[in-house]
C-alpha cells in the first residue's frame, strides 16, 4: 500500500515561501522559490524516508495565488518523525 504526505506551500512575502507537512506544520522550511522550500523540506528528510522513483503530484484543485499544495509518496509504511517537545 502506497502511503503519501501531503506538503502545503504558502508565499510569506513576495522573496519568500514556506513549506511544511499538512499534518505537521510545526516542521516548516523555508525558501525564495516554491520548489526551494519544498526541496529544503523534502531534505530534511531525506532518501530513507520518501521514494525518490515517484514522482511529486500537483493538488491542482488547491493551487491558488500563493499556495500550492503536493502529494509526496513515503517509503512503505513510514510516518514523518516528529521532533521532541522536551
Amino acid at each position: 500500500m502506497r502511503v503519501f504526505v501531503k506538503v502545503i506551500v504558502e508565499r510569506d512575502s513576495p522573496d519568500h515561501w514556506s513549506a511544511w507537512f499538512a499534518d505537521h506544520p510545526e516542521l516548516t522550511f523555508g525558501s525564495e522559490t516554491p520548489g526551494g522550500a519544498t526541496a529544503a523540506l523534502l531534505d530534511r528528510f531525506g532518501d530513507s524516508l520518501f521514494d525518490p522513483n515517484e514522482p511529486i503530484v500537483n493538488v491542482a484543485e488547491a493551487v491558488r495565488e500563493g499556495h500550492l499544495e503536493f502529494m509526496v509518496a513515503l517509503k512503505g509504511a513510514n510516518r514523518i518523525p516528529l521532533p521532541s517537545v522536551n
